[in-house]
């Protein structure tokens, strides 16, 4: 079965609500047992849609779904905590066999969300009739981002799904999360080209929570938050997914937080991730990887997070503030950690950033088994930046933006190098710091437990 939007008696111009009309044809596609329904050029506007199995919801050439600008216009889900994002554009709720596909466009009308102020009190606000910027902030790490209303929506929600394919088409200025898959497994995401204004706040683009089987390639993710981040939340599915068998490549990722986030929002392992060929540019933190137990209000961050055989390779980063962020352990020591990072591997990465990067934790052990193969770090450092009294001191789990060297390692257990180098452009700074170090082998030499090096 195909029928058209228009067929179901959708306006298309941009002024009308034509969710009804959506709505309509979705459920004449559920009735029918499946099939497609497709967009005509011009601009729908909607509020909640829910899918159904068996469909695709095809957006033709010139077509643009355009979210509804009122919250009022969007569905609550109540099966979630209330400081949770609970409002959707597009709702896939335990479904099989969907398909959103292209060449149009989705836009999550993601302004008519957020206040005209910023967080960072010392930014002036926005004047009346100005557009929140789209430019890069100088200095990259610097989080210009708006102040949030109350309640936004996900621009696509797919929770206990499988066999979704997501392909070529456009979203733009999602309110908050883009697309969020929780539970789901059997997942194609390709083509996609996503632009979120780097002021907006927790525009993540693909936050990939306790799934597994998801193949993601061919994509441009340009986010206000992380352009990908993979969590175990198993709290919201209900299930005991492990987060497993994600596969990335040959993306370009840009954002205002991290290029790519591994962990912090829940408890479940994350395991068997490949990310390759890549290119990540204009980024606050290139690869971001948080194993914690920490007080959250919408996740289960009891124990800390089990991550494990990860593999990053053919990665080139550029005009980034971290390379790596890296950090296992108690962020509230109130709780035992029992999570870990192991068995990570870094194969032919060239970076260039500004800031530190770090791999450690207050706990040796918390951290084993890392290696790097063809890493290259090179830092142009901020010397604005007052040094760390303390380079080898462990941050917090935001970590911060530090000036102590292109790398501090600590507290790691059999970490192997091969053709490793980190070196500061700028200055005669400290490359390389080292410490709590257990079996530490440097590019074909052993190293004792602490040191430094100015070049590698």
């Amino acid at each position: 079965m195909l029928i058209t939007a228009r067929q179901m008696g959708a306006a298309g111009d941009g002024s009308t609500d034509d969710t009804a009309a959506i709505a309509k044809g979705i459920e004449t596609i559920r009735k029918n047992g499946g099939g497609t329904l497709f967009f005509e050029p011009g601009t729908y506007l909607s509020g909640t849609q829910r899918l159904c199995s068996n469909m695709e919801l095809q957006l033709g050439p010139g077509a643009i779904l355009k979210a509804l600008p009122d919250i009022s216009a969007y569905e609550t889900d109540k099966t979630v905590p209330e400081v949770s994002l609970r409002h959707y554009l597009l709702h896939l709720d335990h479904l099989e066999n969907v398909t959103i596909s292209g060449p149009g466009t989705i836009d999550g009308s993601g302004p008519a969300f957020w206040e005209r102020e910023y967080l960072v009190k010392n930014v002036p606000p926005l004047k009346d009739g100005e557009e929140p910027p789209d430019n890069i902030p100088d200095p990259i790490w610097k989080y210009y981002v708006l102040k949030p209303k109350k309640e936004r929506i996900v621009t696509i929600y797919a929770t206990g799904c499988s066999n979704l394919i997501f392909r070529d088409f456009q979203i733009h200025d999602a309110a908050a999360y883009t697309i969020w898959l929780i539970g789901s497994e059997f997942i194609s995401i390709r083509n996609l080209h996503v632009h979120n204004r780097r002021s907006g706040p927790n525009t993540d683009i693909l936050d990939i929570d306790c799934c597994r089987k998801v193949r993601i390639s061919d994509c441009y993710l340009a986010a206000g938050d992380d352009s990908i981040a993979l969590k175990s939340d198993p709290s919201r599915t209900g299930t005991d997914f492990a987060c497993e068998d994600i596969t990335v490549t040959n993306c370009v990722l840009t954002s205002a937080t991290c290029g790519i986030r591994i962990g912090y929002e829940g408890d479940a392992p994350i395991r068997d991730c490949v990310f390759s060929n890549l290119t990540i540019c204009n980024t606050n933190t290139g690869i971001n990887m948080l194993s914690v137990n920490a007080p959250c209000q919408f996740a289960k961050l009891d124990k800390g997070t089990p991550i494990e055989r990860l593999l990053f390779q053919n990665i080139t980063m550029r005009n980034v503030g971290r390379v790596f962020f890296l950090w296992a352990g108690n962020q509230y020591p109130e709780h035992d950690y029992q999570g870990y990072i192991k068995d990570i591997r870094f194969s032919g990465i060239y970076a260039e950033g500004c800031t530190t990067s770090w791999i450690g934790s207050e706990f040796n052990n918390a951290i084993s088994d890392i290696t790097m193969e063809d890493v290259k770090i090179r830092i142009k450092e901020c010397l604005d930046a007052e040094p760390e009294k303390d380079p080898v001191a462990v941050p917090g789990i935001w970590g911060g933006q530090r000036r102590a060297g292109a790398l501090v390692l600590r507290g790691i257990k059999r970490q192997k190098t091969i053709g490793l180098e980190c070196q500061i452009t700028n200055s005669e700074a400290i490359a390389l710091h080292w410490k709590n170090m257990d079996s530490f082998n440097l590019n074909g030499n052993e190293q004792p437990s602490c040191g430094t090096l100015k070049k590698v």
